[in-house]
């Protein structure tokens, strides 16, 4: 004769099993932390971009006439691309000034060193934007100030 004897069934879970479900929810807990961050560094990357480009649009536009940037301020700039298009992504002022009739200078303060490195590598595709006139970036992890000049004769 067979007992069924449920009282000694156990119920509940192991160490083992809270172990393998503690080390999935890190692990999509670390995979979202990197999303979020490369994501927030291309959203910045790209913003800066574009204002670089605005800023590049407006001074030449201000140059135009006379093929000179000597006349061309950042408040001529600004007035032609607003205040926020010289602003960066993280609330600095970026700086604007003429170093002769064809090249000016464009400092950004405070970029982490993903978006430099990308604002590096994207800048130097354009012969304006010689490598050469552009400073270093930070080391991993770091912000430093960034500036380039953009070269009209080349």
């Amino acid at each position: 004769m067979r007992h069924n004897n449920l009282s000694n069934k156990r119920t509940g879970v192991t160490l083992l099993e809270i172990m393998l479900v503690l080390a999935l929810a890190a692990m999509v807990i670390i995979l979202s932390v990197r999303y979020y961050t490369t994501s927030t560094s291309f959203r910045e990357a790209n913003d800066l971009l574009s204002k670089i480009s605005a800023i590049t649009a407006a001074a030449d536009t201000i140059a135009g006439p006379t093929s000179s940037y000597t006349g061309v301020t950042r408040q001529s700039v600004v007035d032609l691309v607003s205040e926020n298009s010289m602003t960066t992504p993280w609330g600095g002022a970026i700086g604007f000034t003429v170093d002769s009739a064809r090249s000016y200078t464009v400092s950004i303060p405070g970029v982490p060193s993903v978006t430099c490195n990308k604002i590096r590598s994207n800048l130097s595709a354009n012969p304006h934007f010689p490598t050469a006139s552009m400073s270093a970036c930070a080391a991993a992890g770091q912000s430093a100030d960034f500036s380039y000049t953009y070269q009209a004769d080349v």
